[in-house]
């Protein structure tokens, strides 16, 4: 099925500091598609490949961080997994301060703005197979600053933990 894909969506959320070990799984397996061998290529080391065709690559991203910078480990895999490969990324969608778009008690009048432009971002990642530089800073936009997205967090958190009883999953830990 990868292999008669046009595109792939790596999407995640980092959970300590990357992506899912569902997803860092996948991409190991998909070493298959791969040659054992080394060779160079455009001045890198790779495997060859067994398939002429691999189908380009999105990555969508989110973290309950504010800050950018969480997401550059993952951002330097998908990077070098496609670039290796012979694959194109097309674009990287990235959403920090996540928790304050799920949060239902916190009134988030740019929640309605970013879903929106997520869903254009699919349309034009189809037509164009890029995101619109506009449509990208929408998604990625900062909602508040810190000791205020610090409050929504813990209030999330707060309400999760009581809802769902997280603290039983917490002490198996």
């Amino acid at each position: 099925k990868y292999l008669k894909s046009d595109l792939i969506v790596w999407a995640t959320p980092l959970y300590f500091y990357h992506c899912t070990t569902a997803m860092k799984t996948l991409m190991d397996r998909l070493f298959v598609r791969s040659s054992p061998y080394i060779l160079l290529n455009n001045g890198k080391e790779s495997h060859p490949r067994k398939k002429e065709h691999l189908p380009d690559t999105l990555l969508i991203a989110t973290s309950g961080f504010m800050e950018t910078q969480i997401f550059e480990p993952l951002k330097l895999t998908i990077e070098q997994h496609t670039s290796r490969a012979g694959s194109n990324l097309l674009a990287e969608i990235i959403r920090p301060s996540v928790m304050a778009l799920i949060n239902s008690d916190y009134e988030n009048i740019k929640k309605d703005q970013i879903i929106n432009a997520l869903e254009k971002a699919g349309e034009e990642i189809i037509n164009d197979k890029k995101i619109n530089k506009k449509t990208k800073k929408t998604i990625e936009q900062k909602l508040m600053n810190i000791p205020d997205y610090l409050s929504v967090i813990h209030a999330t958190m707060d309400k999760l933990l009581e809802e769902k009883d997280l603290s039983l999953i917490q002490r198996k830990l």
